[in-house]
């Protein structure tokens, strides 16, 4: 077996990881999107340039390389929130690969999983759930070792998969 030297430094990293994930999943509950102030209603939709591309439209091609580009603080949260979705599920997801057998061994983690971010799957719009499963629940099953499948990812699974058919 293979280990990474890296994970006795990344595992304990992972838990603020999770804890910023669940966060943010939260934060698209009813009491808190009303708590939004008026100009930043619309910092949870989709991104323009994300949009475009579902749409088959190319983006407009800009050349900010002579000046500083200005940003509205509205387009600015977008592309906050939007990395931290996209980037906290692919390290999950890549860590699930690279850190192989000693991550899914790691105590609790499938309650951690359950309980921080599986749960709050059904608070998330379409766009946001795409991006847990394409960046962090493909990976997760697709790297779990067969040793480990019954008591990380099928745990997992048992609660995800009636949310995702409920959508």
């Amino acid at each position: 077996i293979l280990r990474n030297p890296a994970t006795p430094h990344i595992c304990p990293l992972l838990d603020n990881l999770v804890a910023l994930l669940k966060t943010s999943c939260c934060l698209f509950k009813p009491e808190y999107m009303s708590l939004r102030h008026s100009d930043f209603i619309k910092a949870y939709d989709l991104v323009e340039h994300d949009r475009l591309n579902i749409l088959g439209i190319p983006p407009a091609c800009v050349d900010n390389s002579d000046s500083l580009f200005y940003r509205h603080p509205l387009e600015r949260m977008q592309n906050f929130i939007t990395a931290v979705f996209e980037y906290g599920f692919h390290i999950l997801g890549n860590a699930s690969q690279c850190l192989g057998t000693e991550f899914y061994s790691a105590p609790e983690l499938t309650e951690v999983i359950i309980e921080n971010l599986v749960i709050n799957f059904k608070l998330l719009p379409d766009h946001r759930a795409r991006l847990f499963i394409r960046n962090f629940i493909k990976p997760f099953i697709q790297w779990c070792p067969k040793e480990q499948f019954l008591s990380v990812a099928v745990p997992v699974l048992t609660i995800l998969c009636p949310n995702i058919y409920q959508r």
